[in-house]
């Protein structure tokens, strides 16, 4: 019991910070357009500083989704229902949330796209996306261990089996 609670302490402090990830990205963007906080010195192109700072918005949207439906898997007093239920792929709040992780950090390969095309620093961008692209890989893994067993299907069909042939 100790560790679920420490892990949905983890998850509410997780969401927190995605939150607020999602408020400075979208302050930031908003600024993009209307410099409230003074003009960027970025090196990018309007257009390409923009469009980072989107893909910012939308990660930590997605991250900040997925936290809130690994916070309602992990509920457990009294248990929820999945969200939903009926949809293979996302039949568990728990499986929604990795897809969600998922998307959130694919988003950085067209990110550190952005940086190597509009930068001169390529190298440095280079490795960052081989490192997003690696951390992308983590987490479909963790996408495939969240999906349940096959094996708890086909013992389940051959109990039926055996039950409807005695």
């Amino acid at each position: 019991m100790i560790a679920s609670d420490s892990f949905t302490f983890t998850l509410r402090w997780f969401t927190i910070g995605s939150v607020v990830y999602t408020i400075t990205s979208l302050v930031v963007f908003v600024n993009s357009y209307d410099p409230i906080m003074g003009e960027d010195d970025s090196t990018l192109s309007p257009f390409r500083y923009r469009a980072s700072w989107m893909l910012m918005v939308v990660s930590g949207l997605l991250f900040t989704l997925g936290s809130l439906a690994f916070i309602r898997a992990m509920h457990d007093d009294p248990p929820m229902k999945a969200l939903f239920p009926g949809l293979y792929h996302i039949q568990s709040d728990e499986l929604l949330g990795s897809w969600l992780f998922l998307l959130g950090t694919v988003i950085f390969v067209p990110y550190c796209l952005i940086f190597v095309a509009g930068t001169v620093d390529k190298l440095l961008y280079l490795g960052l996306m081989a490192v997003a692209v690696i951390v992308s890989i983590g987490t479909y893994l963790f996408v495939r261990a969240c999906y349940p067993s096959e094996e708890d299907v086909e013992v389940c069909e051959a109990a039926w089996i055996m039950i409807y042939l005695n």
